[in-house]
């Protein structure tokens, strides 16, 4: 892969780069977890009577490693088999031991109480929450809609909603990792001007960084919860290079060209320096109209800015005392803040997808590919499935720009 990035702690691409972890990236999500397990440790122990010390005490020696050693340090408040756990549930609503407990599915719960509430009565004040979930590309067709969030899709909500003159005031719900840098500039640009007729908040979820922060970031207010993840304020391009493969199984490649930049980029060529260059002025460019945004949107310094970017990552609590978020708080707190003087009101969601039955059915029935390869064929290959779709996502689309989260994390 040829690698061209700005910013030191944009990590993405260092399996591309080296076989360790560089100090940065290790600085980064030191203090990222640190931040998190701070969240959740506070509110374990306060939700356990347990003295912060002594709890990650606990989980040092890993008391929980069996249900005793849990019961013992109050972690959990009984030990039951599931018919002796229904008993305490027959006995708290009065019923008989022999009885049936009337149980409901989630689903049903939920459809059941929107009959009386807000989220189904159709009332004149509205407020619009609109869903931005998943990687930001280029708008792609699947059976369920939209794959994640492009530029069309997002468009076609924000001025939907903002030419309704019911609609009070707009939520974006952000839960992306980021993507392609010109679908989160494009998207940028109609926040703006959806802010011009409404007031526009944004709620993140378990992350909204990168291209999911530069699509956040000129919000009217900025919600996060505590330990979702944000920032990474950074751009790079990543290009792969087939020349030593290619070269192994005897295919050869030249080029012929009027000028010497006219063909600047082969997948059988290694980058020339002045190739090399052009992209790096791209990312350069891309990386200040970035931090360009975040200042004006954040009412922040360009140059404070960029020492809390380059690539960087944070949790919402520490994003909220540098300035990259205004209020610790879910989607509820920001439809609270959005309907502010609204005494009754609707919510309606976007973007509104139709499901088509048989593209479903047609669609599950196939193996799981990545380009032409069927993992049917090739079960070994499997775990291996996300990082290959990475790697052909970057793949396609010649010369792209990237503002995405360096990593994924998984919480366990």
């Amino acid at each position: 892969m040829e690698i061209v990035r700005h910013g030191k702690y944009k990590s993405a691409v260092e399996p591309f780069l080296r076989d360790d972890m560089s100090e940065a990236n290790r600085e980064q999500i030191t203090e990222l977890l640190t931040s998190i397990w701070e969240t959740i440790s506070t509110e374990a122990s306060e939700s356990r009577d347990i003295p912060l010390e002594r709890f990650n005490d606990m989980v040092d020696k890993f008391v929980s490693r069996n249900s005793e050693g849990a019961l013992k340090n109050r972690l959990v408040d009984g030990i039951l088999y599931k018919d002796q756990y229904e008993n305490i549930l027959k006995s708290r609503i009065g019923i008989e031991k022999d009885d049936d407990i009337n149980i409901i599915k989630l689903s049903d719960y939920i459809s059941g109480m929107k009959k009386n509430n807000y989220l189904e009565r159709e009332r004149k004040d509205k407020i619009a929450v609109i869903y931005a979930e998943g990687e930001i590309k280029k708008s792609f067709k699947g059976p369920y809609g939209e794959a994640g969030i492009s530029y069309e899709s997002m468009r076609k909500a924000l001025r939907e909603v903002s030419k309704d003159d019911d609609v009070k005031a707009i939520v974006l719900r952000v839960n992306s990792p980021g993507g392609d840098a010109m679908e989160s500039d494009m998207i940028w640009r109609e926040i703006e001007i959806a802010k011009k007729k409404k007031k526009v908040y944004i709620s993140m979820g378990n992350y909204a960084a990168s291209g999911g922060y530069y699509i956040a970031c000129g919000a009217d207010k900025i919600f996060a919860e505590k330990t979702t993840i944000t920032g990474s304020i950074g751009v790079f391009a990543m290009l792969p290079n087939a020349g030593k493969l290619a070269n192994k199984i005897g295919i050869h490649s030249e080029q012929v060209s009027t000028h010497k930049n006219s063909s600047p980029y082969s997948i059988f060529k290694p980058l020339s320096g002045s190739t090399r260059d052009f992209i790096k002025e791209s990312i350069d460019h891309i990386y200040d109209r970035f931090l360009s945004k975040v200042a004006k949107g954040r009412g922040l310094k360009v140059t404070y800015v960029d020492s809390i970017a380059q690539g960087r990552v944070w949790t919402g609590e520490q994003g909220k005392k540098i300035g990259l978020v205004d209020e610790i708080g879910g989607v509820d707190d920001a439809i609270e803040m959005a309907a502010d003087g609204l005494s009754d009101y609707s919510i309606v969601n976007y973007p509104k997808k139709k499901l088509n039955l048989e593209n479903i059915i047609s669609e599950i029935s196939k193996p799981i590919k990545v380009g032409k390869l069927p993992f049917s064929d090739l079960e070994i290959l499997r775990p291996f499935y996300e990082d290959m779709k990475m790697i052909e996502a970057f793949s396609n689309g010649g010369s792209k720009y990237y503002t995405r989260l360096p990593y994924k994390l998984n919480i366990k």
